[in-house]
């Protein structure tokens, strides 16, 4: 394995290279370190001694990887390379990468002489396009277009996919639109998720434990992470293969999906490395989560229409009689984007675990029995039955309240088209 890795600065190459090296066994080669002087980031070493340095680093072994902007350079290790990695993300993430770039102490003598240098660095990083250089875009794109042999451009996913996962060879990524809170990507035979935010990262990481525990203890797949990062929070595992299930009418996955339920519920959530919670906890933080949206969804609707939500909401948390059940283990987003089912109809995978916890056990049926009621009697008979008198009561009013989390997401993020479809969904759903 012999690869050449070239670039803009901030790229992505030290990165990608150094995780290759390290996965590999392989001998790594940053040609900033024989291009430049010493300590003198400014001053370029006679062109004889860095081609000789360069020539004698590439004959001395099989398993290498170098990595530069330098397009003259790169060009002279081709011939003994046996892949060319173009990293290509664009000119925004490399500003970024640059920006947030950690103290290079065999280029810059202290942190603080970095930092007088990163004006140079930036001008110089947004002319790579424009410039015809052999650092330029130009020249990367010339010898990357000319090589013959094996080779691979990375775009910005795919960037940031090696990134965290460089044993990853990605090819055809598709990435799945639709997620709040993290970047899905389709790569391959496998999903590749990447945190956005802090939440999603506590999120992913619970999943990375729970999932690994829970799926033995479950007749129906779930992903199963074997490949877990924390620079960014990632995970990644097998895809699951099949469409949801709200596209195959016919088929036995609503008794199949009903006895999942069941099995779900009836883990301890111990078992799987999560504190359990009491109904009155629970009762106490849904009356928080609803005073939080609140705050976001309340002006946004007519007095007659606020007087209602709020009749709603008092007749869910302030009536003793729907608090007598137990809560178990919840799936917590279920939804038929998240279940799989085959051609024929059968259940093949329940994804998207995100919000996986102790909680009511009427939330994993709210937008079932509201939207697809014809198949969810047949779940709910395989489930054993609502587990108490007020399920029903519970889960009209919890389907009610799931566009109230678009609103409020659509309201941290400034994405109005959320807001607005999260408040038709509001007023729709209004008891």
């Amino acid at each position: 394995m012999r690869l050449v890795i070239i670039g803009n600065s901030g790229s992505g190459k030290s990165s990608y290279a150094k995780q290759l090296a390290r996965l590999h066994d392989l001998a790594y080669l940053d040609l900033d370190s024989i291009f430049w002087e010493p300590h003198r980031i400014a001053i370029a070493r006679p062109v004889a001694d860095v081609r000789a340095d360069l020539e004698r680093f590439v004959a001395k072994g099989e398993r290498w990887v170098i990595e530069g902007c330098y397009g003259e350079l790169a060009e002279v290790a081709l011939d003994r390379c046996t892949e060319l990695v173009f990293m290509n993300p664009g000119l925004a993430a490399c500003i970024d990468n640059d920006r947030r770039r950690p103290w290079e102490p065999h280029k810059y003598d202290s942190p603080a002489e970095q930092e007088r240098m990163l004006a140079l660095l930036l001008a110089w990083v947004e002319s790579y396009y424009t410039r015809t250089d052999p650092q330029s875009y130009a020249f990367h794109r010339r010898l990357f277009d000319a090589h013959a042999g094996a080779k691979r451009e990375l775009d910005e996913p795919t960037t940031a996919i090696v990134h965290v996962f460089p044993e990853l060879r990605p090819g055809r990524i598709v990435r799945l639109e639709g997620g709040w809170t993290c970047e899905t990507y389709e790569v391959g035979d496998r999903m590749v998720q990447l945190a956005r935010t802090p939440y999603a990262a506590e999120t992913l990481r619970r999943q990375a434990i729970v999932l690994p525990k829970l799926a033995p203890l479950l007749g129906t797949a779930v992903p199963g992470p074997d490949l877990v990062a924390d620079d960014p929070t990632a995970i990644s595992y097998p895809r699951l293969d099949g469409r949801p299930c709200d596209l195959v009418p016919d088929g036995a996955w609503p008794e199949q999906l009903g006895r999942f339920v069941g099995e779900l519920h009836r883990v301890s959530p111990e078992r799987i490395g999560i504190t359990a919670q009491t109904t009155a906890a629970h009762r106490e933080l849904l009356r928080a989560d609803i005073q939080r949206m609140r705050v976001v969804v309340a002006p946004l609707l007519a007095p007659a229409e606020r007087a209602r939500a709020d009749a709603m909401i008092a007749a869910l948390v302030d009536d003793d009689r729907n608090w007598r059940f137990d809560t178990t283990l919840t799936h917590g987003d279920l939804g038929p984007e998240h279940v799989l089912v085959s051609p024929a109809g059968d259940l093949v995978g329940v994804i998207d675990w995100e919000d996986v916890g102790p909680g009511d056990p009427a939330g994993d049926f709210a937008w079932w029995l509201h939207a697809m009621p014809a198949p969810t009697e047949r779940m709910l008979a395989a489930y054993g039955g609502p587990t108490d008198d007020r399920f029903s009561v519970r889960a009209r009013v919890l389907f009610a309240l799931m566009p109230w989390h678009e609103v409020e997401h659509g309201a941290v993020t400034a994405d109005a088209s959320l807001v607005d479809s999260g408040i038709a969904g509001v007023r729709e759903r209004l008891l």
